[in-house]
């Protein structure tokens, strides 16, 4: 999907303890324990957003990598989480 939105999943409670963030699935009971990185994307998920506009944020926070390799990266990592069911895309 070229031009997607991504978007939090309804369902999904979060929970900030020392520092970390976990995700709980409401429906089946999973919990989901975040890395930095991981984390960083969740909260950039405020609202529904495309790839490139999340891609730039992280090259802003991280200029010292290359943009394609944190697109990569980005991209895997939405990936995982939409097959978790705690994202979703949607054409834009």
């Amino acid at each position: 999907m070229a031009h997607a939105l991504y978007r939090r999943c309804e369902g999904i409670s979060i929970q900030e303890m020392d520092g970390e963030l976990f995700l709980a699935d409401d429906e089946n009971g999973s919990i989901y324990r975040l890395n930095v990185i991981a984390a960083a994307f969740w909260r950039a998920l405020d609202g529904p957003r495309d790839l490139d506009a999340i891609v730039t944020l992280f090259c802003q926070a991280f200029p010292e990598q290359s943009p394609a390799e944190l697109r990569r990266d980005i991209t895997s990592l939405a990936d995982r989480l939409e097959e978790e069911g705690l994202i979703s895309r949607e054409a834009a």
